[in-house]
């Protein structure tokens, strides 16, 4: 699910959107939303919704960008948008589309990210947006980032170790160790470690961490046991629970 638009593959690996397309965000040479999901493409392993850009993984494990692209998030070496998909790497093993930035994982291991960059969203110790892939990270097994402007970007390298980058952190900061799964929000985290236990950082305004002090913490901090899972919608966080309850 994106900013605007929702995207998901069938069974048979076709992909389908519906929702608002202002930016041609379903790569189908057109601005205008459906409340019908519609047919896109066939042949596809993986895709990924942003702030009004699209990244598809096909079967051939090519990267293809679409959409939105005033910072770059395609990654294709322009600013200009794109009505129709552009190929933009080969060999990609998962993507996440965030607000104005790109984030891909090559098959091996190899985290690249563009885009938008003033606040340090690339992790890259700067603050330059970056028309094209750069290298982030190696050894890195999966990424996550909030389709809402957010402070943080957070990625599982092989070994578990949860890292995050982004406004306050200009470079990969190691927070945690044995984790397995994470999702990022507007201004947090949660992460899921190996012995199912929840972990939440940043902040709790609304009770986005799960504890019923609304404190922030600058830190990971425990939440709760028996979690398998966990999802964040902008300042929402799901998580699937050991039981199968959600």
């Amino acid at each position: 699910i994106g900013y605007m638009h929702s995207a998901y593959i069938k069974n048979d690996s076709s992909l389908w959107m519906c929702g608002r397309q202002y930016c041609g965000e379903f790569g189908v040479n057109s601005h205008i939303g459906t409340n019908v999901p519609i047919k896109v493409m066939d042949s596809v392993l993986y895709v990924s919704a942003g702030a009004q850009h699209t990244a598809i993984i096909k079967s051939d494990h090519s990267l293809w960008m679409v959409g939105r692209n005033d910072f770059g998030q395609l990654g294709d070496s322009s600013v200009v948008t794109k009505l129709i998909p552009v190929k933009v790497l080969d060999n990609v093993s998962q993507v996440a589309a965030g607000w104005g930035i790109t984030f891909a994982i090559t098959s091996d291991y190899q985290l690249y990210g563009w885009g938008r960059n003033d606040k340090s969203q690339l992790g890259n110790n700067s603050t330059l947006d970056s028309w094209r892939p750069i290298k982030l990270a190696d050894d890195v097994a999966s990424v996550a980032t909030s389709v809402v402007e957010g402070k943080y970007t957070a990625f599982i390298k092989r070994d578990g170790s949860l890292w995050i980058f982004g406004t306050e952190y200009s470079t990969p900061t190691k927070i945690l160790e044995d984790v397995t799964s994470v999702a990022v929000g507007v201004d947090y985290i949660q992460a899921v470690k190996s012995d199912n236990t929840l972990w939440a950082m940043g902040s709790n305004s609304l009770g986005q961490l799960g504890t019923v002090a609304r404190a922030d913490s600058e830190s990971p901090i425990f939440i709760r046991d028996s979690v398998l899972q966990v999802g964040s919608g902008g300042q929402t966080t799901i998580a699937l629970m050991h039981n199968g309850s959600v």
